[in-house]
């Protein structure tokens, strides 16, 4: 029998609802969630794949106790400074409060990439409305392609009225739609760019990539210079509390941190998306993850995936919204794993 549940997707920063498909506690599609106050009844190509690799996961048989048990031997086999833990946004608030908790009980390094985003303040931030209600907004990178919900909240702008600018490196879908298009060579020059824009108050700036840390709190300078909103497109459904958590690491600076690391313990996360394959030299790897093979990892733990419990994801403009859980399984949650690991 087929079953439908509401949840939150768990692909980027945007929020979105959705409607979680079932049949006999296994998950094999999903649904447009109608009412849902952020993508009204609409999920992307983000989305529908995202779900696509959970559904061939399974959860069942797992012997916890004896994958405890290596956890255990692993995290004891080092001094705690030789131990870090990388999170990111793809896990929920309770999970990022324990896995904090975790690592000041142990007084292991915590660390996350957040891909260039650094934490900014919440009145910077707009809301969905507010976009909708803009007289300009200014995209940067391909909106378009890479984030669909939020590019269809600038076209409401747009047939309301609204001037749309796209600066990229590339010509784009976003730049193919906008009324201004400005290519510049790098990011590095951006924040330049900006402040030549003759804009009001009711401007926002939307931006979904950056390539350097630095550059974006020049943009952010600029910005606030401008009296301008900027609405960051983050790359998790969780990275807005992430942000505010934990303070996010260069790419050098995680190279580092690895490097003088005897064990990396990773919360569902990968950093082979973004490191060479070769910078991650710990003895070994503690893999937490609901992927049921992690294969970089010494020990692979299976979770929970986020339609396997109750949790919240706060969004890029910093709305948490709740979720319950969609289909039963018996894994157990990143904080159930770490407190047996404490024990």
């Amino acid at each position: 029998m087929l079953e439908i549940k509401h949840t939150i997707c768990s692909k980027c920063g945007v929020g979105c609802g959705l409607n979680v498909i079932s049949k006999n506690n296994k998950l094999v599609g999903i649904h447009p969630f109608k009412d849902h106050i952020i993508n009204e009844g609409r999920n992307c190509d983000n989305c529908r794949n995202n779900v696509d690799t959970q559904i061939l996961v399974s959860h069942e048989s797992i012997d916890y106790d004896d994958l405890i048990d290596s956890g255990k031997e692993i995290i004891k086999s080092v001094k705690p400074e030789e131990v870090t833990i990388l999170v990111s946004g793809t896990i929920d608030n309770d999970e990022l409060d324990s896995v904090i908790d975790f690592s000041n009980e142990n007084n292991f390094n915590l660390v996350s990439y957040e891909y260039n985003f650094e934490k900014i303040g919440s009145e910077m931030i707009p809301d969905y409305d507010e976009v909708e209600k803009a007289s300009t907004i200014i995209a940067v990178g391909d909106i378009f392609r890479g984030n669909p919900l939020i590019s269809r909240r600038i076209i409401h702008a747009k047939d309301n009225g609204c001037r749309f600018i796209n600066i990229h490196t590339i010509e784009n879908l976003t730049g193919y739609n906008c009324d201004e298009f400005i290519k510049i060579d790098d990011y590095s020059n951006l924040h330049e760019e900006l402040k030549k824009l003759d804009v009001d108050g009711n401007t926002i700036l939307v931006i979904n990539e950056i390539n350097d840390e630095s550059n974006y709190m020049e943009i952010i300078n600029a910005a606030k210079s401008k009296g301008i909103k900027v609405l960051p497109v983050l790359k998790h459904p969780n990275s807005y509390s992430v942000l505010n958590e934990v303070a996010p690491s260069t790419i050098e600076e995680l190279n580092n941190k690895f490097n003088d690391s005897s064990v990396l313990i990773l919360i569902n996360e990968n950093p082979n998306f973004y490191l060479d394959k070769d910078a991650i030299k710990s003895n070994k790897i503690l893999s937490l993850n609901t992927a049921t093979d992690y294969g970089a990892a010494d020990v692979n733990i299976p979770v929970q995936a986020w339609f396997e419990k109750d949790g919240s994801f706060t969004n890029s403009t910093g709305l948490t919204q709740e979720f319950k859980i969609a289909i039963p399984s018996d894994a157990k949650s990143v904080s159930e794993v770490l407190k047996l690991l404490m024990e």
